[in-house]
Formats: structure tokens, C-alpha cells, sequence
């Protein structure tokens, strides 16, 4: 119980909301089941927001692979919105 004495009652609130998503509990699973250099490597792909140089795919496993991209045609980079 100590630990919910760091969150605010809106964090505590969206913590709840988030976890009732379908799939929640599976993905964080499979997020901690994940080696430090595997988790790091989707951690660098999710910051760069799916930079040129990588490809993200899942196979008929389920299982998420990311790849450098040595190809030499380039990766059409996907529209931002901007408001």
C-alpha cells in the first residue's frame, strides 16, 4: 500500500483505465519476459518513431522483430500530423 502513497488520485484513476484494455496484462508480460538488449532495442524504436533505418514486423508467432534496414532504397517515412 505504501506505493499508491506516490500517485496521485488522476494517476491511480488512468493506471486503471489503461489495464482494463484488452491485451493489457499479456503486453506488459511479454514487455518484462523480454531480455535488457531486446527491450532496449524496442525502447530505441519507439523513440525514434519509426526511424528509416529500422523495420518492424510480427511473424505468424506473434512475435515482434526489428531489423536494420540495409537495403538501399529508402523507407517512405509515414505523414505527421502537426496542429
Amino acid at each position: 500500500m505504501a506505493a499508491l502513497g506516490q500517485y496521485t488520485p488522476a494517476e491511480l484513476r488512468e493506471l486503471l483505465y489503461v489495464a482494463e484494455e484488452p491485451g493489457f496484462f499479456d503486453l506488459m508480460r511479454g514487455l518484462f519476459a523480454m531480455s535488457d538488449e531486446s527491450r532496449a532495442a524496442l525502447q530505441h524504436f519507439l523513440e525514434q518513431g519509426h526511424p528509416p533505418s529500422m523495420n518492424a514486423k510480427i511473424d505468424p508467432m506473434r512475435r515482434l522483430t526489428i531489423e536494420q534496414n540495409d537495403s538501399a532504397q529508402p523507407v517512405k517515412a509515414f505523414p505527421r500530423i502537426v496542429t
